[in-house]
């Protein structure tokens, strides 16, 4: 279906339009600012493909933006202990780690239990305790969550999913932060990593 919907926002002059790229199966959006004239908003209908030159944002020729396309990214130093990859943080290397990819430990749920019992031996206070629990893992769940969050208590069932979490969520940084605990979760060089 080659569908055409072209929105107006007349108090800004900013024309959208989305239709079916030529070259690419989903549907791609082109913004247009400033068309204040009824006969650029009439060339648009006749043509949504069409640029109008005005109020697009250029990046190829702008002296402000970095030849560089990721010229601001934090440099890659921290080393996975199994491999000795580089990635730009120990988020990286954990979901590098749990997502088996690492040549230490090969097969993601292999990965996810080695992870827990590295963090479980060094005792890490960010596990779930499983009461009763007797297996020769030491509570690891391979169906269900593993890890919770000191701060909401949200809980998730790979590490990296709750380092992204305390990283992204404000209240959660900010009481692992105030902490200033080498048991935190972001303090992983206790846990071998």
């Amino acid at each position: 279906e080659d569908h055409e919907l072209v929105e107006i926002w007349y108090n800004t002059g900013t024309v959208a339009t989305k239709l079916k790229h030529p070259r690419h199966k989903s549907p791609t959006q082109l913004f247009r600012r400033e068309v204040f004239d009824l006969d650029d908003l009439e060339e648009i209908f006749d043509n949504p493909r069409v640029h109008t030159g005005r109020g697009y944002q250029r990046t190829h020729n702008d002296p402000s933006r970095s030849s560089k396309p990721n010229s601001n990214r934090a440099p890659k130093n921290t080393v996975c202990p199994g491999c000795s990859r580089t990635y730009r943080g120990m988020i990286g290397v954990v979901s590098h780690f749990e997502s088996g990819s690492c040549s230490s430990c090969m097969g993601a749920g292999n990965a996810r239990r080695q992870a827990y019992n590295l963090a479980n031996a060094r005792g890490g206070d960010f596990l779930i305790q499983r009461i009763g629990w007797h297996g020769s893992d030491d509570g690891y769940d391979s169906d269900g969550p593993n890890y919770q969050c000191n701060c909401c208590d949200k809980q998730f069932a790979t590490l990296n999913g709750l380092m992204q979490h305390q990283t992204n969520k404000a209240t959660c940084r900010e009481y692992l932060a105030s902490r200033n605990s080498t048991r935190a979760i972001h303090g992983l060089a206790m846990l071998g990593f």
